[in-house]
Formats: structure tokens, sequence, C-alpha cells
């Protein structure tokens, strides 16, 4: 695990008192870090699916997740956020084997053992 920094925007339509209420004051705070590869191999944890949802960085994520990814993640299913990273993160994806559908802002990643035509999109 490493120490990085995350940043906590201000939240439009919620007041300041009620930001603080819920612990969420806007600023730079210092978080533990670690690698999706270290936390699953740790838990020994293989999923099927990941969802990721990381507001632009995604492909950071993925960079942890080689290891994981390469062990047969069926399905990937990405918030994308930063258009762009969508083609480096599609050729990453390509470069494992996956095949890519991207829909509106989300990108669907299958592993090989799924076919396309069972997903209903």
């Amino acid at each position: 695990m490493a120490w990085g920094f995350w940043e906590v925007p201000k939240i439009d339509g919620i007041s300041r008192t009620s930001q603080s209420k819920l612990n969420l004051n806007s600023g730079m705070y210092k978080v533990c870090v670690a690698k999706l590869d270290t936390i699953l191999t740790k838990a020994k944890i293989k999923p099927d699916v990941i969802k990721i949802d990381v507001e632009g960085e995604e492909l950071n994520v993925l960079k942890g997740s080689i290891r994981t990814l390469r062990n047969g993640v069926r399905l990937l299913i990405i918030e994308l956020h930063s258009k762009n990273s969508i083609k480096i993160i599609q050729d990453l994806l390509e470069s494992l084997k996956y095949k890519i559908i991207i829909k509106d802002r989300w990108m669907f990643a299958f592993g090989e053992d799924i076919p396309k035509k069972s997903m209903y999109f």
C-alpha cells in the first residue's frame, strides 16, 4: 500500500454546512491507495465481474489490475469520465483479448469466454 492524494470537490447544490455534516469538506486529503491486483491477491478473490466508476481514474485502475484481468475476468463495466482516455483504455483491454462495446458513457469489456450475443444492449 502507498499513500496518495484525493481531492474532494465542492458539491454543487449542497451547502457547506450540510457537506461538513456529511464529512465531505472539499479539499485535498491524504489517503491510502493500493492496486486492485494487490487487494484481490491478498483477499484470495478471483472476480468474474468488475465495475469501475472512479471519476476519471479508469486507466490507473486498469493499470493496477493487469494480473487480475489476465486471469479471466469475464466482464468489465466501466463508466467513462474522460473522453481523452477512451482509446487508450480500449487498446489496453483489446491487447488483453477483451471484446469492447461502448454505449453512451459506458464501456463493456467481455472476456474471451463470453459471447457478445448473450448480453442485452
